[in-house]
């Protein structure tokens, strides 16, 4: 590429231009005629832009003054003389064919200086509320109490009518609740009777219209604490949470008898199905349960787990920044692991679930969860260009349901792998590009806050290391603690709870959250932290109600509130030739309007 600059007529303003050329192509080297009047300046060539390692990002991307120097000159006119090549490999990289699309792309930017104002300042916002453009000062930081919405409950309601207990509330073992280990006051559990249980319990020929547990009477004024779900299984044992068609349950607690629930269904047995019957616990407000119960050990006919605290909710034009002082560690072995949950409004659609870039804006960590044709990405290491594996993935591994993803590259090995709730799912071979040092990684979107990921993400950890597939299987659904066998590696672990004094997630030292990004609670039925079998293997005794009928009452209104999330406030300021935040705080408008749901 070769620029020709006339100089001006005596009459023509003094101009000092600069040209952002953003252009991979390139471009000719043949030679012009030399006009005395006219200033040459060469530029690209064929050769320097022949750069297939550049991956994705621009090789083209130049600044050039024109005249290279002040000369005392004027000038009126510039042409640019260009034409454009396709190289074998493709500029932009991996391609495997040629004419990609930096091949045909040419982006010319003409600026002329005028020293009045910087052109960061004047195109960027001093504010983003939001991570948008904010003019308005009807914002409130300091609340008394967080703003929350009202979620109504309307329940149907149930009485027993002329049914009679059977059994007693009796047995061999105890078990007490802090044996359960949960980390939150929400959990789920299941526990199993066999055809040959039930027989001897006197199953036949009645049908079971409530049931009892005295562990919980204390939990009568909280009516939707307690709620159960009931089974019929061909298998007689539990390695996990049995799934299936629900036979009977009930959704609110009878205050006429404190421990009892009606069930919505008679439980008719069939004389050969197992019976599993679930728990789901939501104790936010309520008060303490019972701490022991007796019971029986029921070894693998009992499951339970626990839910982990809060998960973040990206709707769009949120992230979470992370302090690459706390990565940049990562030299040639990484692991980034996470539990997610995509929207099914919006999945699969263009995304970034996380994204980490260097300072010439080439990509060093990215994950797409998924991209819009509904393949799972995983790129990695940035010097020479990142590499990558992916696969295509059903639609419930993105959208709709929890489910752990780890990422892996051990560069010594050359080796890449993903896997899918602590399972290897894919993996590649010949994958040796180092890392390089991050300037900016982002949760939500990719490096420079676009692609925004819209989905749930909980429990995001990185690792200056490769994982084995053992640890990840064993640890994938687990806290961490000192034995983990790579706690010397841990970069970062965000279990994306609310900061009181800040109200948003994040620390404000190590990550950060733009946007209005909340933490929402999971519910019983979502757990999956910590799963296993009920302390020492106790099914705890039941009362059962049989006979009689179940007559519809009065309805049961149960309200709950949901914080409404702080919306960011972040103030920016030139830095440079580009711009950056200095401040950032959290609140939300005068005007929040509350509502109540149903």
């Amino acid at each position: 590429m070769r620029i020709c600059i006339f100089p001006a007529k005596p009459e023509s303003p003094t101009m000092r231009i600069t040209l952002a050329v953003l252009f991979s192509a390139l471009l000719s080297t043949q030679s012009f005629a030399q006009n005395p009047d006219t200033t040459w300046v060469q530029t690209y060539t064929w050769e320097a832009q022949n750069n297939p390692a550049t991956a994705y990002d621009s090789p083209g991307r130049r600044w050039f003054d024109f005249p290279a120097s002040d000369n005392d000159t004027s000038y009126q006119k510039v042409l640019m003389y260009y034409n454009l090549k396709c190289f074998e490999d493709g500029t932009a990289g991996n391609l495997g064919y040629a004419c990609g699309e930096w091949d045909y792309l040419t982006y010319t930017y003409l600026f002329d200086h005028t020293g009045m104002l910087d052109s960061n300042l004047l195109t960027h916002p001093h504010w983003l509320i939001d991570d948008l453009d904010f003019m308005s000062d009807t914002l409130v930081t300091e609340v008394a109490e967080v703003p929350v919405d009202t979620v109504r409950w309307t329940y149907t309601n149930y009485a027993l009518s002329g049914a009679v207990s059977t059994g007693e509330v009796n047995g061999s073992s105890t078990a007490t609740s802090s044996e359960l280990g949960w980390e939150s006051g929400r959990g789920r559990m299941q526990w199993l009777w066999t055809a040959e249980e039930l027989e001897a319990m006197g199953w036949n020929g009645t049908s079971g219209v409530g049931l009892e547990w005295p562990a919980v009477a204390s939990l009568v004024d909280a009516r939707d604490a307690v709620q159960w779900n009931l089974y019929w299984s061909e298998a007689d044992t539990l390695d996990g949470f049995h799934t299936g068609p629900v036979a009977a349950s009930s959704k609110v607690s009878d205050d006429s008898a404190p421990g009892r629930f009606v069930l919505d269904a008679p439980l008719e047995w069939d004389g050969a199905s197992h019976l599993v019957v679930e728990v789901l616990m939501q104790l936010d407000d309520a008060p303490a349960w019972e701490g022991d119960w007796a019971g029986d050990a029921a070894p693998q006919k009992t499951w339970q787990a626990t839910t982990a605290g809060t998960y973040v909710h990206f709707d769009g034009n949120d992230r979470i920044e992370v302090a690459v002082e706390e990565i940049n560690a990562i030299e040639d072995a990484v692991t980034v692991e996470f539990w997610s949950r995509g929207t099914p409004e919006f999945q699969p659609e263009n995304n970034s679930i996380c994204e980490g870039m260097n300072a010439s804006n080439q990509r060093e960590i990215n994950i797409h969860l998924p991209w819009s044709n509904g393949r799972i990405y995983w790129d990695a290491g940035g010097q020479g260009g990142y590499d990558r594996i992916d696969q295509a993935a059903s639609a419930n591994q993105y959208e709709g349901e929890w489910h752990h993803w780890a990422f892996t590259k051990n560069v010594a090995t050359e080796t890449m792998a993903i896997y899918f709730d602590g399972a290897l799912w894919h993996s590649g071979t010949d994958k040796d590009n180092l890392f390089g040092e991050m300037v900016r990684f982002h949760i939500g979107c990719n490096g420079n806050g676009g692609n925004d990921y819209r989905g749930d993400v909980d429990e995001f950890r990185m690792w200056n290391a490769a994982l084995t597939p053992t640890t990840v299987a064993a640890y994938f659904d687990r806290s961490l603690d000192a034995s983990h066998p790579n706690a010397d590696d841990l970069l970062l672990d965000l279990s994306m709870d609310i900061n009181p004094v800040l109200n948003a997630i994040g620390d404000g030292v190590t990550h950060f959250s733009h946007g209005n990004a909340g933490a929402r609670s999971y519910a019983a039925n979502e757990a999956f932290w910590h799963p296993g079998e009920m302390p020492q293997s106790v099914r705890p005794g039941l009362i059962w109600w049989s006979g009689g009928d179940a007559v519809v009452a009065d309805p049961v209104i149960v309200d709950h509130v949901e914080a409404i999330p702080a919306t960011s406030i972040a103030e920016w300021a030139v830095q440079g030739n580009a711009v950056s935040w200095e401040s950032l705080d959290y609140g939300w408008p005068a005007e929040t309007v509350r509502t109540t749901r149903t």
